[in-house]
């Protein structure tokens, strides 16, 4: 699950995951578009609803349309899809930009095969190493 942490100045937000009142996982969300696991994101969501309802935590589903074979014949079928991967290329490159979690880049980089979307995040992951580039760019 994609999520973006959009409060105005935010910054670090920690969260637990908790299990029969044990902690059993702390998840660190950066500024931006960050990544949690599926299982992760169902442990955290219930403690994040009053961020979820005022807009400053956004669970990013994205509608798109996937071939699939239907009779022996290809036919698209429209979908909302969590994965990355599956988002449109203008969706993606958005999100690139507004991620700098250099795990996250990298861990996307290493599944895309779109040349477009692994070049921005290539691009991306050199900006958050180095700050003085995106005023350069800028």
């Amino acid at each position: 699950m994609i999520i973006n942490w959009a409060k105005k100045d935010a910054g670090l937000l920690t969260v637990s995951k908790v299990i029969d009142n044990k902690i059993v996982k702390t998840l660190f969300l950066l500024p931006g578009h960050n990544e949690i696991d599926d299982a992760d994101w169902e442990g955290i969501k219930g403690q994040l609803l009053d961020k979820i309802k005022d807009g400053t935590i956004i669970p990013i589903e994205v509608e798109t349309k996937k071939s699939i074979e239907v009779n022996g014949k290809e036919k698209t079928k429209k979908i909302t899809t969590t994965k990355f991967s599956e988002f449109p290329a203008n969706k993606a490159l958005e999100i690139v930009e507004d991620t700098f979690d250099i795990n996250v880049l990298k861990k996307w980089k290493a599944k895309e095969s779109r040349d477009e979307i692994r070049a921005a995040i290539a691009q991306q992951i050199e900006l958050v190493k180095d700050p003085k580039k995106q005023k350069e760019k800028d």
